[in-house]
């Protein structure tokens, strides 16, 4: 595949910042992120912040949220076909308390991983990059503010992956027997790396035409903010939920007892 950066001029604005019906432009956003080569120089078209945080908190923030729901509740267990039980005795409003836990403690995890990423991400290109032809401004500053753009736009991505990501949906509905297909196992590390991956290249492309990069040095600053989220998660979660939130999540394969 030809690697040549495309022209940031050639390259169509970000669809949010552009005219027209808002969530039209939103929903062309999420579109343009399955096309990271052909749109990556849009991402320094412009140097507002504005845009990219409104939808940052639009896709992200409710995935980052949801993520968390099924792997760190007390009070429930999810499976076999999309069953539900209830763990030991507890009214709704604990229930819906423990849902609401859960889903902070993920937005607490993901809100640091991606933190980790932006603040490694935009000083790599800033430091490895130059302002690329027909940037909106042509300040080495500006570099860092093209990669915080792109790294926002392209987040929603992250909740997405790995196993507490789309994966958790699809063994909440398999049934118990499907669990030992292989046919499943393969699908489930499909859909764990395919989020992981397209946020990968996204980013690389957005450092080679947004941000000026060179070619071999692009895998390296996308990389590297890989690696820190990679190491922040273990941090907080650990192997086997055993990080240093381990006291405010749940054991893994508790006993539960169904009530009616």
């Amino acid at each position: 595949m030809d690697d040549e950066p495309v022209s940031v001029v050639t390259s169509p604005e970000v669809a949010l910042e552009t005219r027209g019906f808002v969530l039209l432009r939103w929903l062309r956003t999420f579109g343009q992120a399955f096309a990271p080569r052909q749109t990556a120089g849009g991402f320094a078209r412009s140097t507002r912040l504005g845009a990219p945080i409104a939808f940052l908190l639009t896709s992200w923030l409710p995935l980052a949220f949801a993520r968390g729901i099924i792997p760190f509740t007390h009070t429930l267990r999810f499976g076999d076909r999309f069953g539900i039980e209830h763990i030991g005795e507890v009214d709704r409003d604990a229930i819906v308390f423990d849902i609401l836990r859960a889903g902070g403690l993920s937005l607490l995890v993901q809100t640091a991983v991606l933190v980790a990423m932006l603040a490694s991400y935009a000083s790599l290109n800033r430091a490895y990059g130059h302002v690329p032809e027909g940037a909106a401004d042509e300040s080495q500053d500006a570099v860092r503010r093209f990669a915080v753009r792109a790294l926002l736009y392209r987040a929603f991505w992250l909740p997405l992956g790995g196993s507490f990501g789309l994966a958790m949906p699809i063994l909440w509905a398999v049934s118990s027997e499907a669990l030992q297909s292989g046919l499943l196992q393969v699908l489930l590390v499909l859909v764990a790396t395919a989020p992981v991956m397209m946020l990968f290249v996204g980013l690389r492309h957005a450092a080679r035409q947004a941000c000026g990069v060179g070619p071999l040095v692009s895998f390296a600053v996308v990389a590297v903010p890989f690696v820190l989220g990679f190491v922040v998660e273990q941090i907080l979660v650990g192997d086997q939920l055993g990080g240093l939130l381990q006291p405010w999540l749940p054991e893994l394969l508790p006993a539960p007892e169904t009530v009616g």
